[in-house]
């Protein structure tokens, strides 16, 4: 970013007290602080019309001398200043430090005030340039931290969009392996039950990559189809869904549904959340456990809720990896896509639900998804 594009306001409503900083600027000869980078006036329009444009850059900050002006209304000018751009930072010259403050904490707050400088009247010449100097700086150090910040940000996306093509591929990779391989079997068996049972589990893999499209898919999309469905009927849906996984691992299965009421949600993308916390849980046990699977109705303050509890017996998650599972595109398995839990924490917020999970190592998870019933 060009620095010398950056101005600073100088701005007073005694037009004589103008002219005088626009005559201190003019005989400075010092070459950090040339005549361009200032912004001298006594117009509260061309004040106004300098911040909403920017004029030229960035600005560095706003100098405001209260000059001989009746104090009150110079506030209010001050104020409507502030208005057009909150995030300038002021130093403010005026003769009354004391009273000036006060009001100023009464119409800006204490910690607002509190980030401005104030110089008691008259500001010498030194004063001005020496203080002008530092804002230009203090400018400067500010835009530097923000393009570090931003330099962070590009660099965790960057590191997470790798996580995220390394885990589509891993597992995409391995769905159309299956596919194939389950086709290239039922093409050389006769036997009719083993073709369905290859054909099943081609379908299985098949809808396991149409899952991992959705889940990159809903980043993006915004739309949904809302209608009375039951939570029961989509949690048995995802469990013919993973049914394959689950007999693959040999996990045993339990599920306990109390009278639930119908509860207005998008059910296709309820399922792909339900889908993405079971797989978690399945993936969480690679030899075997149990997998249980409750729905009932609550009332927590006031609200009633239909909660669906997933619990598994799988390896648990440690207290150091609990607060990132959600994260987009953390695994810890180093092989999948990040993209499971993080979509379904989106899609229940999104019907102004809640996820809670509990999990202790080696006992197991439990996910609870908390959804209003209106």
């Amino acid at each position: 970013m060009n620095v010398k594009q950056r101005k600073l306001l100088l701005f007073s409503c005694d037009s004589d007290c103008s002219e005088r900083y626009s005559a201190l600027i003019k005989e400075n000869r010092d070459p950090e602080l040339p005549q361009s980078r200032f912004f001298c006036t006594s117009a509260v329009e061309k004040a106004m019309k300098f911040l909403s444009e920017g004029q030229e850059g960035p600005l560095a900050g706003g100098w405001f001398d209260f000059g001989t002006g009746n104090s009150a209304e110079t506030v209010q000018v001050l104020a409507k200043l502030h208005e057009k751009n909150e995030k300038i930072r002021w130093t403010v010259v005026a003769p009354d430090g004391g009273s000036l403050m006060k009001e100023l904490e009464r119409l800006f707050g204490f910690s607002l005030s509190a980030r401005w400088d104030f110089f008691a009247a008259p500001v010498t010449r030194d004063e001005f340039l020496l203080k002008a100097k530092q804002m230009f700086r203090e400018a400067d150090e500010r835009l530097e931290l923000q393009r570090r910040h931003l330099d962070e940000i590009r660099k965790e996306r960057l590191a997470a969009i790798s996580q995220l093509a390394r885990g589509m591929g891993h597992e995409l990779g391995n769905a159309l392996l299956k596919i194939t391989g389950r086709a290239d079997l039922a093409l050389l068996e006769q036997d009719v039950p083993k073709i369905r049972e290859h054909l099943e589990s081609l379908m299985s893999a098949a809808e396991r990559a149409g899952l991992l499209v959705k889940n990159l898919q809903s980043f993006s999309k915004s739309g949904t189809e809302f209608k009375a469905s039951s939570v029961s009927d989509l949690l048995d849906e995802v469990l013919r869904f993973v049914k394959p996984d689950l007999t693959a691992r040999s996990i045993q299965v339990s599920r306990e549904f109390g009278e639930l009421p119908l509860i207005n949600l998008d059910p296709r993308a309820m399922i792909q959340a339900f889908a993405n916390i079971v797989l978690n849980s399945i993936q969480a046990m690679p030899n075997g456990g149990h997998l249980k699977i409750m729905g009932e109705v609550s009332q927590v303050g006031g609200r009633k809720l239909v909660l669906a509890r997933i619990i598994d017996s799988g390896q648990g998650i440690s207290p150091e990896i609990l607060p990132r599972i959600f994260d987009f595109a953390f695994s810890t398995s180093g092989s999948g896509s990040g993209l499971g839990l993080s979509i379904a924490k989106q899609i229940i917020m999104s019907h102004g639900g809640e996820i809670e999970v509990r999990s202790q190592v080696g006992v197991g998870t439990e996910m609870i998804v908390s959804l209003p019933l209106a």
